[in-house]
C-alpha cells in the first residue's frame, strides 16, 4: 500500500507529535505499507526512522513554470500530468495519483481563520488530480474571505472529513457536508524516549505571544494580564512546594533554537520579579518533540497557552490550567471532562485569584482512564480505513 501525507507542519512540537503519530498509526495498523510520502508546508523534515517514509519536501516551488503547471492541473486535470513543467509538482501529482490514501496532516484552522491559501492550494491540487483526501483530526471553519471560503467548501465536499471539534461538525453540517467527529491525533502518541532532567519537582509554563500570530489577537496583548494574575499564583505555589518553574518552548527554528527568545526571557524576568529565586526558574531546550512531551509528562502541574500543551497534559494525566486562545482548547477540556480547568482568553477576563492546589486536588480525583478512551477515539479514522481494506480483500 502507498500513502501520502500533505501539508505537514514543522518547527512546532505539537503539530510534529500529531504528524508522527499519524505515521506511527498507519505503520502499526497496516502490515503492507510500502511507502509513505510526506509533503511539508515549509523546508525541513520530521525526525523519525521509518525506512518506508519518503520526505518529499514542499510540493512546488515559486516560479513561472510552477504557476503555469498549477493552472494546467486545476483547469485540465487529470489530462495535464504529461505537460507539467515543474518537476516538484510533477512528483507531487504522481504520488497523489499512485497513492491508495492521501491524508491532510493533523493541524489547526489553516482552512479557516488562519486563511492559508498555499495550504488550500495543495489540497485543491490533490482533488483535481482525482483523489479524495482525508482530513485527519483537523480544525476547519470560516475565514471571512468569500473566495477563500468558496474554494474551501469545494475542497471539504470532495474530501473525507474527520474533525476534532463539535463546532467543526456543526459548521460542515450547515453546508450539508458529511463529517466524522474525532479527537486530537496526539492522544495516540507513544513516547519511548528516556527522560534526562535532573530536577524532579517542577511546574511547566508554556507561553506564546498571541498577538504576533493569531488573527483574533491582532492588536490585543495578553502578556500584562498573564503577568499580573497567572504568574504570581504560579510563583506563590512554587515557593510553597519548593518547586522549580520550567518555561517550555513550543516552537523552534531550523537550527534547533527557540524562536520566541524575547517572550521566554520576558516571562523568566517576570517570574523572578515576583519573588522566585533565579535558580528556581529555567528556560529549557528540547532536543525534539519527545522531550517536549517528557517535560510535560514528568511535571507536577502545567499552565499552557498552547493547544498541544493541554492535549499532552490530559494524555499524561498531569494537572493543568488551560489558557485558551481558541475554541479547540475549550473543546478538548470539555470532552476530557476537564472544562473547569480552562479559561477562555478570547472570551472572558482572567480571574483575580487562582488556587493551584485546588486545581491539582480536583484533577487528581478525576477518572484516570479518560486518556485511554481518547486514544480509542483518535484511532477511529485509521480503524475505518482498515475495515474498508479488509472488506476489499
Amino acid at each position: 500500500m502507498k500513502f501520502t501525507i500533505i501539508n505537514q507542519h514543522l518547527y512546532n512540537y505539537g503539530d510534529e507529535i500529531a504528524g508522527i503519530t499519524l505515521i506511527d498509526s498507519i505503520n502499526k495498523r497496516f502490515d503492507n505499507v510500502d511507502n509513505i510520502s510526506v509533503y511539508y508546508k515549509i523546508p525541513g523534515q520530521l525526525n523519525l526512522s521509518y525506512d518506508n517514509v519518503v520526505h518529499q519536501g514542499q510540493p512546488f516551488t515559486k516560479s513561472w513554470k510552477t504557476l503555469l503547471s498549477i493552472f494546467l492541473v486545476l483547469i485540465f486535470s487529470p489530462f495535464s500530468q504529461k505537460i507539467i513543467f515543474d518537476l516538484k509538482l510533477k512528483q507531487y501529482i504522481s504520488d497523489i495519483i499512485s497513492s491508495d490514501y492521501v491524508f491532510v496532516s493533523p493541524c489547526g484552522a489553516n482552512m479557516g481563520i488562519y486563511k492559508d491559501w498555499k495550504f488550500m492550494l495543495v489540497v485543491l491540487l490533490c482533488i483535481r488530480s482525482g483523489k479524495k483526501p482525508i482530513f485527519h483530526g483537523i480544525t476547519v471553519g470560516k475565514s471571512g474571505n468569500f473566495l477563500f471560503d468558496a474554494i474551501a467548501r469545494y475542497c471539504f465536499k470532495n474530501s473525507e472529513m474527520f474533525v476534532r471539534e463539535k463546532k467543526c461538525v456543526s459548521f460542515l453540517n450547515s453546508m450539508n457536508i458529511r463529517s466524522f467527529r474525532t479527537v486530537d491525533t496526539a492522544f495516540m502518541f507513544e513516547n519511548e524516549k528516556p527522560f534526562r532532567y535532573d530536577v524532579k519537582n517542577y511546574i511547566v509554563f508554556i507561553p506564546t505571544k498571541l498577538d504576533s500570530w493569531h488573527p483574533n489577537f491582532k492588536g490585543f496583548s495578553v502578556e500584562e494580564d498573564i503577568s499580573e494574575k497567572i504568574i504570581p499564583a504560579l510563583v506563590s505555589y512554587a515557593k510553597r512546594q519548593d518547586s522549580k518553574i520550567v518555561i517550555l518552548p513550543h516552537m523552534y527554528n531550523e537550527e534547533g533554537g527557540n524562536t520566541e527568545v524575547d517572550l521566554l526571557s520576558y516571562y523568566h524576568d517576570i517570574i523572578v520579579s515576583c519573588g522566585l529565586n533565579k535558580s528556581m526558574v529555567e528556560i529549557v531546550n528540547c532536543e525534539d518533540f519527545r522531550d517536549y512531551d517528557n517535560f510535560i509528562k514528568h511535571s507536577s502541574f502545567v499552565v499552557s497557552m498552547r493547544y498541544h500543551g493541554v492535549v499532552m497534559s490530559i494524555k499524561n494525566c498531569v494537572p493543568f490550567l488551560s489558557l485558551a486562545y481558541e475554541n479547540k482548547m475549550t473543546e478538548v477540556c470539555n470532552y476530557s471532562q476537564k472544562s473547569d480547568f480552562n479559561i477562555e482568553l478570547y472570551n472572558t477576563k482572567l480571574p483575580e485569584f487562582i488556587n493551584i492546589e485546588y486545581l491539582m486536588d480536583r484533577q487528581n480525583k478525576l477518572d484516570r482512564s479518560i486518556p485511554d478512551y481518547l486514544c480509542f477515539l483518535a484511532e477511529q479514522c485509521i480503524q475505518q480505513l482498515f475495515f474498508r481494506e479488509s472488506n476489499n480483500r
